[in-house]
Order: structure tokens, then sequence, then C-alpha cells
């Protein structure tokens, strides 16, 4: 798959709606094939809630600098729940109900 995006274009960004486990292992991939400063917004969906190692991973990633943030989800979910991300016309918005 990266080699079509690649061949297509990477973009200036890429958002991964869930089903990414492991994120570690995903990007991994995405900086073996554009680099590491490739912008990566990950999604939590069901794999990811029910598996306590991918949830401590995106937790950590999600309490570190994002770029384009716009807004934190909602206080005890900042790093999880309700991410709200302004890229150059386009406004995207995260919500997760997962408790995991």
């Amino acid at each position: 798959m990266c080699k079509a995006i690649q061949k297509a274009g990477k973009g200036d960004f890429m958002i991964s709606p869930g089903d990414i486990d492991p994120p570690e292992g995903i990007r991994s991939v995405l900086n073996d094939s554009f680099g590491p400063d490739y912008v990566w917004y990950p999604v939590v969906g069901n794999h990811e809630a029910e598996t306590p190692a991918d949830m401590q991973w995106l937790r950590a990633w999600g309490a570190c600098t994002i770029p384009g943030l716009v807004r934190r989800g909602p206080q005890g979910c900042e790093t999880t729940t309700f991410l709200s991300t302004e890229v150059p016309c386009i406004l995207w918005f995260s919500t997760s109900t997962m408790t995991a």
C-alpha cells in the first residue's frame, strides 16, 4: 500500500481511522516509507481499545505535540477522545466512545 501511496503522492498527512494494531508498527512502516516527519493522525478503533499496549502507545502519542492541533478532547480524555485538527483547507474531528 505504501508503494501505491508513494506513486500517487504521499500528501501532507495521513489519517488512519482505527485498525492500526499495533500502532508502533504502523508508525515504523510510515517512517520507513515517508520519513519520520510524515504527519500521521491515528484514530482509536475497537482493536486498539481492546489492547492495553496499543492504548498506552496512543495515549503517549496523544500527549505529545500534534501538528495542526486545534483543540484536545474533553477533560480526562485529552489523549484519546475528540481531537480536532486543522490542516489548510481541511477541518476534521476524531471522536471516540471507547472507554478502554
